[in-house]
């Protein structure tokens, strides 16, 4: 399996090929296929700044912090970024060491150093790595789940470390170039961004995970950073 990350490079193959980035605060249907094998008609994707922190601009949208979700195009740009520095500053060697200890990551060569990670918290055009996402997924003790809207597929390995215990968020991966957080229309102008542990939607998907779509090796976090 890939390295997860973000790539102009990465060509999507399948799917939802040429998918473009929502403007931010966009509602729009999920591609086509999501919807058949995974999501129900009434989830949708909402769209979120394309400025380098998309994934900081997704979990802020879907944790709705600082009342994201109310707020002007401009200030959601600001508090995405604020939350970057926020992880960023809170950032220590114990705490990220600790990340890799809960993941039970076996070889930790390849993991970049604190210093590194710095940097790259720092700089709000530095896309989200997998070693990025995976510390603020621990840091918020959070369960996160990324579609692939290339492959029309859940991506696995890349999870919460205690998942049924957790909220969960669902993320749509679009053109392996940008993050969007996936929201439920529950009736009216009701949505959910975040799914509680007992939410059948997050029980339904992660038994899937499970059960049929990330057996075995898929959803070993060593390969995955190998």
């Amino acid at each position: 399996m890939p390295h997860f990350h973000v790539s102009h490079k990465t060509t999507p193959q399948a799917g939802a090929a040429g998918l473009g980035n929502l403007k931010p605060g966009e509602l729009r249907d999920l591609p086509s296929e999501l919807h058949g094998k995974l999501f129900a008609p009434h989830f949708k994707r909402f769209g979120v700044h394309d400025d380098g922190s998309c994934f900081f601009h997704t979990i802020c949208a879907a944790l709705n912090l600082s009342q994201y979700r109310s707020k002007s195009p401009e200030r959601r740009m600001r508090i995405g970024r604020q939350f970057r520095r926020l992880m960023q500053k809170e950032v220590s060697q114990q705490k990220w060491d600790g990340v890799w200890e809960r993941r039970r990551v076996e070889n930790r060569s390849s993991l970049p150093s604190l210093g590194k990670m710095k940097d790259m918290l720092g700089n709000h055009k530095t896309w989200a790595d997998v070693y990025m996402i995976l510390y603020v997924m621990d840091r918020l003790n959070l369960n996160m789940l990324f579609f692939d809207a290339s492959s029309d597929q859940l991506y696995c390995g890349v999870r919460g470390v205690d998942s049924g215990k957790q909220d969960t968020v669902f993320v749509l991966w679009v053109n392996h170039a940008h993050f969007e957080p996936i929201c439920r229309q529950d009736g009216g102008d009701v949505q959910v961004f975040k799914y509680g542990k007992e939410d059948k939607d997050a029980q339904r998907l992660m038994k899937m995970y499970h059960s049929q779509l990330c057996t075995g090796d898929s959803d070993d976090v060593n390969l995955l950073l190998g």
